[in-house]
């Protein structure tokens, strides 16, 4: 089973400071490591598992649907 060995730690996101969400924002979340991203591609860099592009909630998608389109 793979998990986390350090290495997406140097592609670590800070939050943003304005209001917008980090999926707006552009950063990616690894469910495996539970961390936010920094990265261009569509697997984490440590684990090889797929990164979350979109909030998982109803309300989450929606805030995010609403950010992008402005």
């Amino acid at each position: 089973m793979s998990g986390c060995n350090g290495v997406c730690k140097k592609y670590k996101a800070h939050k943003p400071s304005y209001q917008i969400s980090r999926y707006a924002a552009g950063q990616k979340n690894c469910t495996v490591c539970e961390i936010f991203l920094e990265f261009d591609g569509i697997f984490c860099p440590c684990c090889n598992k797929q990164l979350r592009c979109v909030p998982k909630s109803k309300n989450g998608k929606e805030k995010f649907l609403s950010q992008i389109i402005k």
